[in-house]
């Protein structure tokens, strides 16, 4: 294990290996296989995650970001507006949009046209929750995070890793509260 990089290792019945920073710092999250190399993928790494570490401890060192103080009914009309107006946009429509608290995302996409939206997200600024809901609504057309995904995002929020940033800062000041 390299010493630069101390992390959870949680081994879990899963195909791949995904790496996650939580507040608690990096998770490492490995098939219950006995065949997968941790120290292999983590040197493989190494350069993602020098990177995020840096970013983090910039976060954590960062002022307070503002939450917005948003009733439940309130932040799922506005999921409902901003959902439809991305439907548009993109010529998508979500089959189903549910809510529910997640830990590690701010909304999923469903192979079946369902999105699910974090609850948390009510604490954040109208401009990011509309960034969140066409980022999933986006995925109705493209699954991945592939070149065509990006471009038809980026179409829409020409300053998508500045807000990707914004929501980094965002999702620890809100998990530094808990």
């Amino acid at each position: 294990m390299p010493q630069d990089f101390p992390y959870i290792l949680v081994r879990r019945r899963v195909k791949y290996a995904r790496l996650e920073f939580t507040p608690q710092g990096l998770k490492l999250i490995a098939p219950d296989s006995p065949r997968f190399n941790v120290d292999a993928f983590i040197d493989r790494h190494q350069s993602w995650i020098k990177k995020k570490m840096v970013l983090y401890r910039e976060l954590s060192n960062a002022g307070n970001y503002p939450l917005v103080d948003r009733s439940l009914p309130e932040f799922k009309r506005l999921i409902s507006e901003y959902s439809a107006l991305a439907g548009a946009a993109y010529s998508a429509r979500p089959r189903a949009i549910t809510f529910r608290t997640m830990k590690n995302r701010w909304g999923s996409c469903s192979s079946e046209g369902e999105l699910k939206f974090n609850n948390n997200l009510r604490f954040l600024p109208d401009e990011l929750v509309r960034y969140i809901v066409y980022h999933e609504v986006c995925h109705l057309r493209v699954a991945k995070h592939g070149p065509k995904f990006k471009r038809l995002l980026y179409a829409q929020f020409p300053n998508a890793k500045e807000m990707d940033r914004q929501l980094l800062g965002y999702w620890h000041q809100i998990h530094k509260a808990k």
